[in-house]
C-alpha cells in the first residue's frame, strides 16, 4: 500500500467534507459528537391587536420555529425560519384582537439537536396602531417598506401624525410614500427632504362619509438603510378624529407598537 497516496486522499477528503459544510449558507459542518441542544434565552413577545413578534436568543446558531394557538392543545399553527442564527425573530400575523394565545418556541442546531422551550402565553391588544413589520430588517444600502396600520378601530374619520427617525441610519424614499385604502382622501403634509428626519402624515375620509371600522393600512413608507446598527422609528404628535369631528376616544392611550429596525446585523 502506498501510504503517501492514502494519506493524501484522507487530506483531500477532509477538505471536501469541510468545504461541503461551509458551502452555500456559510454554515459549519455537522459535528457527529455534538449531542447538546441549543439553550433558549431571553424569550419575549411584543403584540399588537392582530400581530405579534416573538423573539429569543440561543447560545449557538439554530433554526427558529413558533407553534401557536388559542390553547395549549391547539398550539399547532407554525411559523418557521430555517436559517441558523443566534438572535431569533418570528412574526405572527392574522391574530384576533383581545385574545389569549399560547406558543411554544423551538430551535434546532446544525447537528439536529432540538430544544422545545416551555409554553408561553400572551394576550393581543383590543386595538392599536402598528408599524408592520414590528421589527424591520434590511442590509446597508437596501430599501424596505414600513406599513402604518390601524387595527380594530371604530369610526376613524381622520388621522395625523409625525414619523420621526434617525437620519444617520435611515432616509425616506419620497416617491414611495403610498397611502392605503383604509381612509379615502389622503393628504401628505410636510416635505421630508426639508427636515431629513421627519415625515408628517394627514389623511381623512371624504366629507359626508362615515368613519372607517376595522383594520387597514393608513400609509406605507419606504426607507433606505444607510448604515449598520439598530434604530427606532417613532410615531409622535398623534391626532385622531371621528365622523362627528370629535377627538377619537382615548386616542392618546391607543398603543403604538413596532418601529424597531435592524440594519445588517
Amino acid at each position: 500500500m502506498n501510504l503517501f497516496k492514502w494519506g493524501s486522499m484522507l487530506g483531500v477528503l477532509t477538505l471536501l467534507l469541510t468545504g461541503c459544510g461551509k458551502s452555500g449558507g456559510g454554515s459549519s459542518p455537522i459535528d457527529p459528537a455534538d449531542n447538546i441542544p441549543p439553550t433558549i434565552m431571553e424569550p419575549s413577545v411584543v403584540s399588537a391587536a392582530e400581530m405579534a413578534l416573538v423573539s429569543w436568543k440561543t447560545d449557538e446558531p439554530a433554526t427558529s420555529q413558533v407553534k401557536y394557538g388559542p390553547s395549549l392543545a391547539a398550539a399547532k399553527d407554525a411559523k418557521t425560519d430555517d436559517a441558523y442564527v443566534e438572535e431569533h425573530a418570528i412574526h405572527l400575523t392574522d391574530l384576533n384582537p383581545d385574545k389569549k394565545y399560547y406558543l411554544l418556541i423551538t430551535s434546532a442546531d446544525q447537528s439536529g439537536n432540538t430544544t422545545d422551550d416551555k409554553f408561553y402565553s400572551f394576550t393581543t391588544l383590543s386595538s392599536a396602531l402598528a408599524m408592520s413589520p414590528l421589527l424591520a430588517k434590511a442590509n446597508q444600502g437596501d430599501t424596505f417598506a414600513l406599513e402604518i396600520k390601524a387595527e380594530n378601530v371604530t369610526d376613524l374619520f381622520g388621522i395625523a401624525f409625525d414619523l420621526k427617525f434617525d437620519k444617520d441610519y435611515l432616509e425616506i424614499v419620497e416617491e414611495e410614500v403610498v397611502f392605503g385604502d383604509f381612509l379615502e382622501n389622503p393628504l401628505t403634509l410636510g416635505m421630508p427632504a426639508k427636515t431629513g428626519d421627519m415625515l408628517s402624515i394627514a389623511t381623512t375620509e371624504k366629507c359626508g362619509q362615515a368613519g372607517a371600522d376595522g383594520s387597514g393600512t393608513i400609509v406605507t413608507v419606504s426607507f433606505k438603510a444607510k448604515k449598520e446598527g439598530r434604530t427606532k422609528i417613532s410615531l409622535t404628535n398623534l391626532e385622531m378624529r371621528t365622523s362627528t369631528g370629535e377627538s377619537y376616544p382615548d386616542f392618546n392611550k391607543l398603543p403604538i407598537v413596532g418601529g424597531e429596525v435592524n440594519i445588517g446585523r
